[in-house]
């Protein structure tokens, strides 16, 4: 052949410009396309992160109100018993607890034998070897204990043991009050959330014990010391990390964090593959493009090839060049324009020298626009004269419409268009001082989001706050009151028969009931103060900036006269009525769990007194508060 006659040509083909800038445009493509699916493969475990770091803290929040609501209910139970130990034999559990998973309450006293049960009495069982009777009887603090798992009653269920030790006359030890509570109560909330196939949740203590568990392939009663997530907490009381999927065979993407004010941690966790599934699809698409688009490139450096060992074929050569460039420019034309994003190019020049029209939908440019060399600077114009930038931070704005080719704004920021559109914006500065701009609408990422904060902070059957809203505000009207003396008062009630409702006329009944019932409160108070639903029937009002009982009262009287009114359900009518307890504060507590306690008291009062009233934690409170 003419590679043995003449080498030096052969060898002169293989060094030529053409092969040079092919392997140089190989070397490009697979570099792009290694970038980009790094870079959408790490933005999709990016958002695995952020749902389930949020699944987490929606999950953590759930715990904290779900274990805190009983532990107030377990304070009032003692306070109860102290008064009259008697009283717990009469006490209608089933609209006593607070959370509807509890199993069991028990009475174990001194010696550690079982002395009362919600379930009934067994005086001969011993308990003095249980966990949660030598916490407190050997401890000196009166802290909330919470136990490990076990199987709690006649049902056998396995149960969450919640208790705090009972104190006698002088502060001696005398006793243990315990709420045994559902396991698969505190979880049942999530297995409506959409978290896969594999996607599992878990509530942990700190020190390694698992209380409850969903979504594992095996069942999981401990986690070790050593272990990746308890490593990550002590460092760090919230993250989320990749699992290597040894422990049941699925590698997860898990957020855990640690339960404020309680030795738990929550963790939520998705798969791995399934998260993964779309864009290991597209990478898989990706790569064969790409794959095509090198095996073209090869056969144009082949041709050049011949060329130059060929003269008679060049022709044929250039021809076939030609036609594997422009179906590479159609192929990548044709990806441009159905991707998802909206993307911008600008050259050097300051000149826009690509926009896809994803990028002109989500911006709405007129098509007119589209049909000429437009500037980058001019196209910043335009949104600003649509009012696109409102709220927007000014030198970046006067920077992007200055006569300057080089763009210095952020690299990664979100804008809001007027349409209520959430766009995320990524600029990439190029070497040659141009720019690659993405647009993703990411509108329904956000208000998913907002959806699940609204979730965990207001009452689903009401719309009213929930516990996790009522606590914040109190904390907040606490720290008002240090700050600038403010006085507000907590007043707590609930309703005298509602349980009467739903058991003649069933639960949808009693859910209109609530819902009409909070209406009603809405209408009694201000804008700044707070209405609160803490379960079943239980309502609260946070009443801001108190100045006098005077004010309380009427507040008290307004709530009774709109809850006196008659309820309309279907063809029936009833008379509710509440019984209210009232707390002021910084008067009677400085603290959430004082304060609520002496709410609670106070409420106990005026339901002993009869119901339909209120009362508040001291008689004579006749004066101004300030």
């Amino acid at each position: 052949m003419s590679m043995n006659r003449n080498p030096g040509r052969f060898v002169g083909a293989l060094f030529q410009g053409t092969l040079v800038l092919g392997i140089a445009m190989i070397a490009l493509l697979w570099g792009s396309i290694t970038v980009f699916l790094s870079f959408e493969r790490q933005k999709a475990i990016d958002s695995a992160m952020m749902n389930t770091a949020n699944l987490a803290r929606a999950f953590g929040e759930h715990t904290a109100r779900t274990i805190f609501g009983e532990d107030s209910t377990l304070v009032v139970l003692r306070a109860m018993l102290q008064r009259d130990p008697s009283s717990f034999a009469s006490i209608d559990w089933g609209n006593f607890a607070a959370f509807d998973g509890v199993l069991q309450y028990s009475l174990i006293d001194r010696d550690g034998k079982l002395a009362a049960s919600s379930l009934g009495t067994d005086p001969n069982v011993q308990l003095n070897d249980r966990e949660h009777f030598l916490h407190h009887a050997g401890s000196s603090e009166d802290t909330l204990y919470i136990g490990k798992t076990v199987t709690s009653g006649p049902s056998h269920r396995p149960a969450i043991q919640v208790s705090r030790k009972l104190v006698g006359p002088a502060g001696e030890f005398s006793g243990v009050i315990v709420s045994s509570l559902d396991q698969r109560k505190l979880t049942e909330f999530y297995e409506g959330i959409q978290i896969g196939k594999d996607g599992a949740i878990s509530l942990v203590s700190l020190d390694g014990n698992v209380l409850a568990a969903r979504g594992f392939k095996k069942d999981i009663t401990f986690v070790p010391q050593d272990s990746a997530m308890r490593r990550r907490v002590r460092s760090n009381p919230e993250g989320s990390y990749i699992t290597s999927g040894s422990f049941d065979g699925v590698a997860r993407i898990l957020s855990y964090r640690k339960v404020d004010n309680l030795p738990l941690i929550v963790t939520a966790g998705v798969s791995k593959a399934e998260t993964l599934a779309s864009h290991d699809s597209d990478a898989l698409k990706a790569r064969i493009i790409g794959g095509g688009i090198t095996a073209m490139i090869i056969v144009v450096m082949g041709f050049s090839v011949a060329n130059r060992m060929r003269l008679d074929r060049a022709n044929e050569a250039l021809r076939a060049s030609e036609i594997a460039a422009r179906e590479t420019s159609e192929q990548l034309r044709t990806t441009l324009e159905n991707i998802d994003q909206g993307i911008i190019m600008v050259g050097p020049d300051g000149f826009i020298q690509v926009i896809n029209q994803r990028a002109a939908e989500l911006l709405e440019i007129p098509d007119d626009w589209l049909s000429r060399r437009l500037k980058f600077r001019e196209l910043g114009a335009l949104l600003w004269d649509r009012g696109e930038f409102e709220g927007a931070p000014l030198p970046h704005i006067r920077k992007m419409l200055a006569d300057d080719n080089r763009y210095s704004g952020p690299v990664v920021f979100e804008r809001t268009r007027p349409n209520g559109t959430v766009l995320e914006v990524r600029n990439v500065l190029l070497p040659n001082g141009g720019l690659v701009r993405t647009l993703t609408d990411i509108t329904v990422r956000r208000q998913a989001e907002e959806r699940l904060r609204h979730l965990a902070l207001h009452d689903e059957l009401t719309g009213l706050a929930n516990r996790a809203a009522f606590k914040e505000r109190i904390e907040h009207c606490f720290q008002r009151a240090q700050r600038h003396g403010e006085c507000f008062a907590l007043l707590t009630f609930d309703m005298d028969r509602f349980k009467e409702i739903n058991d003649r006329l069933g639960h949808l009944a009693g859910d209109g009931v609530l819902r009409e019932a909070a209406r009603r409160l809405r209408a009694c108070v201000r804008g700044s103060d707070l209405v609160a639903r803490l379960g079943g029937d239980e309502f609260a009002i946070v009443q801001a900036n108190v100045e006098s009982t005077d004010q309380v009262t009427q507040l008290a009287h307004r709530v009774l006269d709109a809850m006196r009114a008659p309820f309309r359900i279907g063809g029936h009518v009833r008379t509710v009525g509440i019984s209210m307890g009232i707390a002021l504060a910084p008067r009677h507590a400085s603290r959430f769990k004082d304060l609520t306690a002496a709410a609670d008291a106070a409420l106990y009062d005026a339901k002993r007194d009869g119901g339909d009233r209120f009362a508040f934690h001291e008689i004579a409170m006749l004066r101004p508060v300030a």
